[in-house]
């Protein structure tokens, strides 16, 4: 249901596993250089990777607000108000996507102004049609 575009990039172009056992390897005192030419992984990247807290995550862009499980409430809560004979709009649609991290207090990008997610916030709009055309 989000907008995943294509990636265009070489960069962070190693898997989770490559630089898990760089950083465990590079913790048992083996030198930078020589895992950046043994796993093809920059050393400034795995520099700044054994000092970040967040050092396996291998995602580039924005972060998501949504993990799977809150995705798949998401998708219920409308399947809900489908069979409910509820009709529901994309600003309705926006709205709810907005009210769902706002309970658990988790942080998102939304408008609090307008208490509704952005027409551009992740969400392919053929993919939203076709998704309330099959609910």
């Amino acid at each position: 249901m989000l907008w995943i575009s294509k990636r265009t990039t070489e960069k962070a172009y190693w898997t989770r596993g490559e630089l898990k056992a760089a950083i465990k390897q590079m913790l048992a005192e083996k030198s930078i250089k020589s895992l950046a030419l043994q796993f093809e992984i920059l050393m400034p990247i795995l520099r700044d990777r054994l000092k970040s807290s967040n050092a396996l995550n291998t995602r580039m862009g924005r972060l998501l607000v949504f993990t799977e499980e809150q995705e798949k409430v998401l998708v219920e809560r409308v399947i809900t108000l489908a069979n409910l004979f509820y009709g529901i709009t994309i600003t309705d649609f926006r709205h709810l996507i907005f009210e769902l991290p706002e309970e658990p207090k988790i942080k998102h990008s939304f408008s609090d102004e307008t208490k509704m997610a952005g027409k551009d916030s992740g969400f392919n709009k053929e993919e939203i049609n076709v998704f309330f055309i099959t609910a």
